[in-house]
């Protein structure tokens, strides 16, 4: 097996936008932690958003694994269930559990210890990332590896989700829901906050790492929705404290806090 080897890109148009599409609905979990979608619940939640989204994030975990489990036991819920979301599904889940569980589980465990901004970035890096990544490696892929991961779909990966993160940013800047001006585009003396952009990029390099090296293991259970919004937010909380000397309190959340 060559570890690196120069093909035709042969994908063709078996590109699944459906699939894509659903796939970048996953930022509406980011973004109402953002925009603080269950403020109303102040009253019995100090961080109402966080928490509320904690436990329900939880409840769907638990209901998507009970889905699966019983799937795979009866034939007839596993032809319902195809018919249902069957065209957003790869063939090979439909013997393993589907993408979403890992997502939510990592999503859980961000909402339990990165902050806001942290949350929103790793889960675009992901969301925007890994499309543009497989779509541009899947038409465009020529230089490939031994995992038969492309240099042009890593390069895309971290391109897109360093631009989608610009953005992110550059509206954060304008309204500033959380009030973290540590990951404000720039300082209040009007300078690039270039430790911040630092910080994200290598967010951004670390969950490109994670999708370049990621693989389907424990049924469908851990893959890359798991593993590169994780491993993007200890990218950037890692060298955002100990590299570039932002705030711990701009990168973490105290899960003490919570309930």
């Amino acid at each position: 097996m060559k570890f690196i080897r120069i093909e035709q890109p042969t994908r063709g148009g078996s590109f699944n936008f459906s699939r894509k599409i659903y796939h970048m609905i996953g930022l509406v979990i980011p973004i109402a932690l953002y925009v603080e979608l269950f403020d109303f619940l102040a009253p019995w939640f100090q961080f109402p958003t966080r928490s509320a989204g904690l436990l329900a994030l939880i409840a769907f975990t638990i209901t998507l694994l009970l889905v699966d489990a019983l799937r795979f036991k009866v034939k007839a819920v596993n032809r319902l269930f195809v018919s249902i979301v069957g065209p957003l599904l790869k063939q090979e889940e439909l013997k393993r559990y589907n993408a979403t569980i890992p997502y939510f589980a990592a999503c859980l465990i961000l909402f339990i210890f990165s902050s806001t901004e942290v949350v929103m970035l790793s889960c675009i890096f992901l969301m925007i990332g890994d499309p543009v990544a497989a779509y541009t490696g899947g038409f465009y892929g020529r230089v490939r590896f031994w995992n038969n991961k492309s240099l042009e779909g890593m390069g895309a990966f971290i391109v897109a989700g360093f631009l989608g993160s610009l953005i992110f940013l550059a509206i954060h800047s304008y309204v500033d829901l959380t009030g973290n001006s540590s990951f404000h585009m720039t300082l209040a003396d009007g300078a690039l906050n270039w430790r911040m952009l630092l910080t994200v990029f290598c967010g951004v390099f670390c969950a490109s790492l994670a999708e370049f090296f990621s693989s389907i293991r424990l049924h469908g259970l851990w893959d890359d929705n798991f593993i590169v919004p994780l491993c993007g937010a200890i990218g950037m909380s890692v060298t955002g404290q100990y590299l570039f000397q932002l705030p711990a309190s701009a990168l973490y959340f105290d899960p003490s806090l919570l309930f």
